[in-house]
């Protein structure tokens, strides 16, 4: 006859299915680098590199998209192992059921009734450290919160570079213009005229 399984191991069977916090958790996290991906978007960095994307699109946007899931994977594996480093899974499923049980007593009128010394030890310890399971929860969130502010960060300095090289070819295309300019000027001058003009300035220059 097979062996049938240990109530503990039946118990970290289930601890594994995530309850309604866990899942809350993850949505957070997905909306955050959702959020971010949009921010770092393909159009941002065409306009920062135009000349590539104009010459070499697709390997821009592959580029772009190997930055994208990057980073992506890259948050999500530290917060997997946040996670797993500090349990926070299996204590918010614990919080998650401390509260169910709470709102059946309340509905079936026995919240009165239950005494404290008549709870299981593991129920009583565990009552004991659902602050500390607030705190790790605060901390995963302002973990979260750190990693949106970074790439906000990032994303306000690809702004800057994109304005800096805006300006500078401004200044080039004006510089050009502005030669192509004289270039046409000096040759609707005749040759005589202009080493007439050419000789008034340098004996201007030596009398000065």
């Amino acid at each position: 006859m097979a062996e049938q399984p240990s109530s503990a191991a039946a118990e970290s069977t289930i601890a594994l299915v995530e309850g309604p916090r866990v899942q809350r958790l993850r949505q957070v996290l997905d909306r955050c680098l959702t959020q971010t991906v949009k921010t770092c978007s393909y159009e941002r960095m065409a306009q920062c590199f135009p000349t590539l994307a104009m010459e070499g699109p697709e390997q821009l946007r592959s580029a772009h998209g190997q930055v994208t899931t990057f980073l992506r994977s890259q948050v999500e594996r530290e917060f997997e192992e946040i996670l797993k480093e500090r349990g926070t899974a299996q204590k918010l499923n614990d919080l998650d059921k401390f509260i169910e049980k709470a709102k059946e007593r309340k509905t079936s009128g026995d919240a009165e009734s239950v005494l404290p010394t008549s709870l299981p030890p593991d129920n009583i310890l565990r009552a004991h450290v659902l602050p500390v399971k607030k705190q790790e929860l605060a901390f995963l969130k302002a973990k979260l919160a750190r990693i949106q502010a970074s790439n906000d960060n990032l994303a306000t300095e690809v702004d800057k570079q994109q304005t800096g090289i805006t300006e500078t070819t401004q200044r080039m295309r004006k510089a050009f213009e502005e030669l192509d300019q004289a270039v046409q000027t000096s040759l609707q001058i005749p040759v005589q005229e202009m080493q007439a003009h050419m000789e008034e300035i340098v004996q201007e220059k030596i009398e000065a």
